[in-house]
């Protein structure tokens, strides 16, 4: 299977490939999209990605419970301009840092779609020290969310194999392609029992999309239910940390390369039988059972 060879240019600031933006959304909570994201994001960075990972959940935020930070301050003051994103952040481990919400917010402003487009606007001009940027929003249908989607490089519309997050994601969809905001998405199945029951969702939504919306949803990728990932969060560490050759740590590896190569498939080069400058773990490059 080929590699992917990340070619940076010496010790610039500006980064190798220019900073991605990446959107984890929901029609429903508890589908596992924090889960999800936190872990793609450390897939990501063991494969010599540089990542920041922004919680945008304003209410709610959990990422720095995941990652087991005791953040004081986080993306509150950096969208209220209090803090500068190197002031508001918080590292969690070598080349990935934590925009984290460890607090409520009650400033409505914040969910204003024009605060949000601003806000990634900056992310993009104060974040262009990271390869990728993993935004974790609230769950549900919003304006705010809506503009986040429109200004990201891909959007992963996370689902798992119920009927009501199957309706909800589809309804999610719907919202983003009438609103003109939907390109660039993908579907991420998340808990699944089964390979053919991720077939199964897959082609369902794909088939219900193209047929009443005209634009079907591919899917980037599935994660299966595996118990590691409830040990994994009780301990409040990554998954692969847990566990390096669980069933969720080689999916999630997968799915992280892939979205590796979907962001900077124009820029990246694919090598076969040439280790110069490659990058990539063994557990990534192919985690096929």
């Amino acid at each position: 299977m080929n590699k992917l060879e990340f070619v940076r240019g010496g010790e610039s600031t500006e980064r190798w490939l220019g900073t991605k933006l990446v959107s984890v959304i929901s029609g429903k909570g508890g589908v596992g999209k924090s889960v999800l994201a936190y872990n793609l994001a450390e897939r990501m960075v063991a494969s010599g990605v540089w990542v920041l990972l922004v919680d945008a959940d304003f209410c709610c935020g959990n990422l720095h419970i995941l990652t087991n930070q005791a953040c004081q301050h986080g993306i509150i003051e950096f969208a209220t301009n209090q803090l500068t994103l190197e002031g508001a952040k918080t590292i969690v481990a070598e080349n990935l840092h934590l925009l984290a919400s460890p607090t409520v917010s009650a400033n409505r402003r914040l969910f204003d779609p024009k605060a949000a487009s601003q806000l990634l606007t900056r992310l993009r001009r104060e974040g262009s020290a990271y390869d990728v940027i993993i935004i974790d929003h609230s769950s549900g249908i919003s304006e705010a969310a809506s503009a986040m989607a429109q200004a990201s490089d891909l959007n992963l519309i996370t689902v798992v194999p119920e009927l009501t997050s199957i309706s909800d994601g589809y309804g999610l969809y719907k919202h983003l392609v009438e609103s003109g905001n939907a390109k660039h998405c993908q579907l991420l199945i998340n808990r699944t029992i089964a390979a053919e029951e991720a077939e199964n969702v897959r082609n369902k939504i794909g088939a219900i999309t193209d047929r009443f919306l005209g634009r079907p949803l591919d899917c980037i990728g599935s994660v299966p239910e595996d118990r590691v990932v409830r040990n994994a969060v009780a301990s409040q560490i990554a998954i692969a940390k847990y566990d390096s050759n669980s069933k969720a740590t080689r999916a999630l590896s997968t799915v992280a390369q892939t979205i590796v190569r979907e962001l900077f498939k124009d820029r990246i080069e694919t090598v076969s039988g040439n280790e110069k400058s490659v990058n990539i773990e063994p557990a990534v490059a192919d985690t096929r059972e």
